[in-house]
């Protein structure tokens, strides 16, 4: 009757934690595919008035450098219709316009973020080895 009685409690625990297991994976992939759906395509234009928006407020563009770095993002924007990522010559093209402060200023925010990637990566991979880790058997 033991015996019986562990094994029904054992096959319980393990059906409910495979159940929560696959209620958090589908609620995982939920949140992903949202936020899929919120994402708003941009036209060429609203893209390029967002990037240059977004230089100006980082290295404080003057009017005429501004005027330039929307044309170049709008034709960059045109061109990359249904390709992601920026190229090299459009960074050496804004680069071209910015006088050395700004361009310092852009090196280092551009720095920066890049920093943050690599400790977001770095974290995230420690996290999953931490995971495996405790999910390793135990000899």
């Amino acid at each position: 009757m033991k015996k019986i009685l562990l094994v029904s409690g054992i096959a319980l625990f393990s059906s409910a934690t495979m159940f929560a297991q696959q209620q958090a994976v589908s609620a995982q992939q939920k949140h992903v595919e949202a936020s899929r759906v919120q994402r708003k395509q941009f036209t060429p234009e609203e893209m390029a008035k967002v990037k240059t928006a977004r230089l100006d407020k980082i290295v404080s563009l003057q009017e005429a450098q501004k005027e330039k770095v929307y044309a170049i993002y709008l034709k960059e924007a045109e061109a990359a219709k249904g390709r992601a990522g920026r190229n090299d010559k459009v960074r050496t093209e804004i680069k071209s316009l910015l006088d050395e402060s700004q361009n310092a200023r852009l090196t280092a925010y551009q720095q920066e973020r890049m920093d943050k990637v690599r400790q977001r990566l770095m974290r995230s991979q420690r996290d999953t080895s931490l995971r495996m880790r405790s999910a390793a058997p135990v000899k």
